[in-house]
């Protein structure tokens, strides 16, 4: 259950461009250097969600696929899989705060 929480709080804050973020820095830069950091940024998270949360989450998943929680009586691999599903929407806002990057004028909006 915390994990779940964990994970839907990444996707929260990857929508709202609030996560893996270095205030003090960004908020030192202005122009192309911040807006190569902001593309950094989500290049960075990008990776980190396709290797970590979806293929390590597929991989925990299904592996866990064969063991019962004790209580719920359905497979530990079912509560797992919110990671990968989080991870590919994680993915999907990480890109399209990509595109609002790229299609943002330099000067500001």
């Amino acid at each position: 259950m915390i994990i779940d929480f964990t994970i839907e709080d990444l996707l929260l804050d990857s929508y709202l461009q609030k996560n893996f973020h270095t205030p003090f820095l960004k908020d030192k830069l202005t122009g192309s250097a911040r807006r190569t950091l902001d593309i950094i940024n989500e290049i960075v998270i990008i990776i980190f969600s396709g290797t970590i949360l979806v293929y390590g989450g597929i991989v925990i998943t299904t592996m866990n696929m064969l063991q019962y929680d004790s209580i719920l009586k359905i497979p530990t691999g079912t509560v797992y899989s919110i990671i990968p599903v989080c991870g590919v929407l994680i993915i999907f806002y990480s890109l399209y705060n990509l595109r609002e990057i790229f299609t943002k004028k330099e000067g500001g909006v």
